[in-house]
């Protein structure tokens, strides 16, 4: 049994491994390719039987994300999240406004159409935001990543971890249950973190506006020396 462990753990860590070196210049792995490996290596350790990895599949979290990944592309293809996208971002009158806007329509969007399928259909519209702002898309795609992340959290729905609790739990209502207890702590923690990567932003190109002035005045002086 212990050895089991040991093996377990190793395994855990050289998939791990797999996914950070996989981005990389030197090696090209998605990441499904390496859950795969890790998966076929518990097995052929003995760590996990055939029949229990199996039953260790919930068909009900998978038929919900096939059918919910369908809805959220209807959408995309129909325009409506692009509509939805726009009305929210015409409202904003500085690039902070922007970003909060961002912030909070991620996160309520997530909150109902599974996180997964927003960080998709947001990382386009991250880079667009960034292209007609002339910053580095970095700024949004965190802001989409960490809100996303918060809003999902607010209903069954908006991600996988919490369908299954829903499901095994037992909760009567789930909906209801869920957006009664986490809706303010979410609401509060996206105004939070909006307001972080603001104060990150503005400390970045605080930064960035005094290398150009040092290096202007540098350039000045060593014209001035000549």
């Amino acid at each position: 049994m212990v050895q089991h462990e040991y093996i377990a753990l190793t395994v855990f860590a050289f998939v791990y491994v797999l996914i950070i070196i996989g981005r990389t210049r030197l090696f090209h792995i998605p990441i499904w390719v390496s859950m795969l490996i890790g998966s076929v290596l518990m097995i052929s350790f003995q760590v996990i039987s055939i029949e229990s990895a199996f039953k260790s599949v919930n068909l009900d979290i998978i038929l919900f994300l096939f059918g919910m990944f369908s809805i959220v592309s209807a959408l995309d293809r129909s325009g409506v999240l692009a509509l939805v996208s726009e009305k929210i971002l015409s409202k904003a009158k500085s690039p902070e406004m922007l970003l909060m806007l961002f912030v909070f329509g991620m996160g309520l969007l997530s909150a109902f159409l599974v996180n997964d399928t927003i960080a998709i259909l947001g990382v386009p519209i991250a880079i667009y935001i960034s292209k007609e702002l002339g910053i580095k898309p970095v700024v949004f795609l965190m802001a989409l990543a960490f809100s996303i992340s918060i809003g999902s959290t607010m209903t069954p729905i908006g991600n996988p971890q919490n369908l299954l609790i829903a499901i095994q739990s037992g909760i009567s209502i789930p909906f209801i249950t869920f957006i009664k207890f986490p809706l303010l702590q979410c609401l509060l923690l996206l105004q939070l973190y909006g307001l972080l990567v603001q104060f990150l932003w503005f400390c970045r190109m605080f930064l960035l506006l005094i290398v150009e002035i040092t290096s202007f005045r540098v350039m000045q002086l060593s014209l001035l020396s000549v």
